[in-house]
């Protein structure tokens, strides 16, 4: 009995059915940030408090960045500021937002994956 290896084929088909969720699966995670960070100001946020949207130069400066051949997405602000809100600094306390976003969207982005 002859058997047709189509092995190859098939990774061919599953890495092109991730590499096309890759996009959907972070906008997940984009949408959280973008909720968090999209309270427009006056007033400024608290410590501890997702940042207040003064300009809107935060909110516009997140991107998604998918490489399909090898599987790979970042997500991620063009920014330099973000990481100081994100993080604080000596003189301010953290505004954080990015992380828990993350963290809060895991769920929903394994199952866009697994759709």
């Amino acid at each position: 009995m002859k058997t047709n290896w189509k092995g190859d084929a098939i990774t061919a088909r599953l890495k092109k059915e991730l590499a096309d969720k890759l996009q959907p699966t972070l906008q997940i995670a984009l949408e959280r940030i973008h909720g968090y960070i999209g309270t427009q100001g006056p007033p400024r946020s608290a410590p501890g408090a997702p940042p207040h949207m003064d300009s809107q130069q935060l909110y516009d400066s997140f991107a998604i960045e998918v490489d399909a051949s090898g599987l790979k997405a970042r997500l991620g602000s063009f920014v330099p500021w973000s990481v100081y809100l994100e993080e604080g600094t000596p003189e301010m306390e953290a505004r954080p937002f990015f992380l828990m976003s993350i963290v809060q969207t895991t769920n929903d982005m394994a199952r866009e994956l697994g759709k």
